[in-house]
């Protein structure tokens, strides 16, 4: 049986390939990456389920947490009591279940079973997508709803379908990351635009039926955080986003340059190219509807990226995981619709280069630097969440920049120097002011991060501060070249107090 553009149904057999790869690689390289963000959402869900409500610091309700619907399915699989390897597993399962979405969405868009085949193969060797497919986090349930809602869009468009579908799809994937907003507001006003079968007024039906499913969706969970969190976004977008200095948003497009040329250069590159130089489709469907057919997803690998860069946004590949697999997709379409005689072995270049680029960089720079991250972290955050929780008082507060297992562990208050969880942090954040807010309010301890051990003891804030250890991360960022220090101070002690050694 064939769908609309001629692609025959994926068996299991065509699948079976990139599921095994995506496992290899994930169990070989990353079996024991664990994110700090995924300890923020672990002291979030742990919270929930005793009762404490939406909070990282109990009785102090905060929208710390990025995604909505991840925080809902961590609760539900944190009902077995193993949070974070269910968490983990769970991630994976999304990202085993991308690949068919992949490979629908890319034989969709070219109408060829090789272009299906090669874009879900592509995907399960991902740099970027194989690192974060079982880090617990919500990067692939993002991508699996990316593109089951570009597909549902485009049999919307060829079957001159309502929206509702494809809107539902984008509005889920806004529960899961905040700048799938502007995709769902992209959707709605391509809904609203009349088409050679479609006037005016019913356009603006369509579009009506499609905002009111959103809403249905959406209306729930908006209303319950204006009320309890007094705003409809996280404060996790907030904290990120600096602001438009015309500095920060040519960083930010550089960055998103340089983390998609990790993963899909060429595809991309090959996308660009044809769409300049306006080849036309030699079959149907990549020309075959014109702007109609292709429009959002134009809109959206343009919009994605303008986004973060008005905002100042740091893009971080966990992010790019909305944009690259559909960069992919089309990339590989367009060449297959623009090339004329060898199609297959054009594509098989571009298959085998593409892989071959992506395989390096799992196995020579992200999968050895994703290692010295997980090996830090254990050294590092929960040695000193662990020191924490057994030498602290229990209602001592902790002031960190790096919130999640330091958190988790510790089970002490904490105040977050980023204000993802302190949200009266972020002004003076973003006026590189946070020693001010801590002499306004004192912690009981803070760990402060900086490239050179005790910063603190020339240029600190203005408090009685007893340093305790120091402890040397490596690779937080991929191409840290030198370790960063976490300095451990007491806050308060007095100049004659015995020193605390951390072990």
């Amino acid at each position: 049986m064939k769908s609309s553009v001629g692609l025959p149904r994926a068996s299991g057999l065509v699948l079976l390939v990139p599921v095994l790869l995506l496992l290899t690689l994930v169990a070989g390289v990353y079996r024991n990456f664990v994110p700090d963000d995924l300890y923020i959402d672990s002291r979030f869900t742990e919270n929930l389920l005793s009762g404490a409500g939406p909070s990282f610091n109990p009785g102090e309700a905060t929208y710390g947490f990025t995604s909505v619907l991840w925080y809902g399915l961590l609760a539900l699989v944190g009902m077995s009591g193993k949070l974070l390897p269910a968490a983990r597993l769970l991630s994976l399962a999304c990202a085993l279940l991308a690949l068919p979405a992949m490979h629908r969405l890319a034989g969709r868009l070219s109408g060829s079973p090789w272009v299906a085949a090669a874009a879900a193969l592509l995907l399960a060797v991902d740099a970027w997508f194989v690192r974060w497919s079982a880090s617990g986090m919500e990067a692939s349930l993002s991508v699996l709803l990316l593109l089951g809602g570009f597909h549902r869009h485009l049999y919307e468009v060829e079957e001159g379908r309502g929206r509702v579908g494809s809107v539902l799809w984008f509005s889920l994937l806004a529960l899961v990351r905040p700048e799938a907003f502007l995709l769902l507001a992209l959707a709605l006003a391509e809904a609203a635009l009349p088409d050679g079968g479609t006037r005016v007024f019913a356009a603006w039906r369509r579009a009506a039926r499609a905002a009111g499913a959103a809403v249905l969706l959406l209306g729930p969970w908006l209303s319950y955080s204006w009320w309890r969190f007094g705003g409809l976004l996280p404060d996790t977008a907030a904290a990120k986003a600096p602001g438009a200095m015309l500095s920060q948003a040519w960083a930010s497009l550089w960055r998103t340059g340089k983390l998609t040329a990790v993963t899909v250069a060429l595809p991309a590159t090959l996308l660009v190219l044809v769409c300049v130089l306006g080849v036309r489709s030699r079959g149907q469907p990549w020309n075959g509807s014109g702007w109609r057919r292709h429009g959002l997803l134009a809109l959206w690998l343009v919009g994605l990226p303008l986004l973060y860069s008005a905002s100042g946004v740091t893009a971080y590949s966990r992010y790019l995981l909305l944009w690259t697999p559909l960069v992919l997709a089309c990339g590989l379409a367009a060449v297959w619709h623009a090339t004329a005689g060898r199609r297959r072995v054009v594509l098989a270049v571009v298959v085998l280069l593409t892989a071959s680029q992506n395989l390096w960089a799992t196995g020579w720079v992200l999968g050895p630097a994703s290692r010295e991250y997980s090996r830090s972290m254990q050294q590092v955050n929960v040695k000193l969440g662990r020191w924490l929780g057994e030498n602290t008082p229990a209602d001592a507060v902790v002031a960190v920049e790096n919130i999640g297992a330091i958190g988790y562990y510790s089970g002490r208050k904490i105040l977050d120097m980023n204000g993802l969880v302190t949200p009266a942090v972020i002004p003076y954040k973003k006026q590189g002011r946070v020693g001010d807010y801590l002499e306004k309010h004192p912690p009981d301890y803070v760990i402060k991060i900086s490239p050179e051990p005790d910063p603190w003891s020339t240029d600190g804030p203005d408090l009685p501060l007893q340093l305790l250890q120091v402890l040397a991360y490596e690779k937080m960022f991929i191409t840290q070249s030198g370790p960063l220090y976490y300095s451990l101070y007491r806050v308060g002690a007095s100049l004659d107090a015995e020193p605390l050694v951390v072990p």
